[in-house]
């Protein structure tokens, strides 16, 4: 038994690290409008809120990735520097490709810090006819 609890735990130490240190920012984002029409000719806006929630001041990229179908008019890509519990909006703007077609379009919102933590997030679009 005794053998059984010394193996146990053998496992069960190193796994406790091998899970991954926790994320140094949170990143959410809200579409507006959320739903269009095929001849919206209006911007998009991708509202992304990024919030440091680690305990030291991080620098990170924010870029919108995976867009076809939409053309991102500004930026592609933000750098900020935040400090411990602080926020900061990203305003990216979009317009409807030329060739885009009614559906489900997904963004992925990507945070990368200089540490090499990533946060990825999906900011999601339905185009209608």
């Amino acid at each position: 038994m005794r053998i059984l609890y010394i193996l146990v735990l053998l496992l069960l130490i190193p796994g406790c690290t091998l899970v991954g240190k926790a994320h140094e920012i949170k990143v959410s984002v809200n579409v507006i409008p959320s739903k269009v029409s095929i001849n919206y000719n209006k911007y998009i806006e991708m509202n992304v809120v990024v919030l440091n929630i680690g305990s030291k001041t991080v620098t990170a990229n924010i870029d919108a990735e995976n867009t076809e179908g939409l053309v991102i008019i500004k930026p592609e890509r933000a750098t900020i520097t935040l400090k411990p519990q602080e926020s900061r909006i990203l305003g990216f703007k979009a317009k409807l490709d030329e060739s885009a077609l009614p559906g489900n379009y997904i963004v992925d919102i990507i945070g990368k810090t200089n540490d090499g933590d990533t946060v990825v997030t999906k900011a999601n679009l339905m185009v209608t006819e």
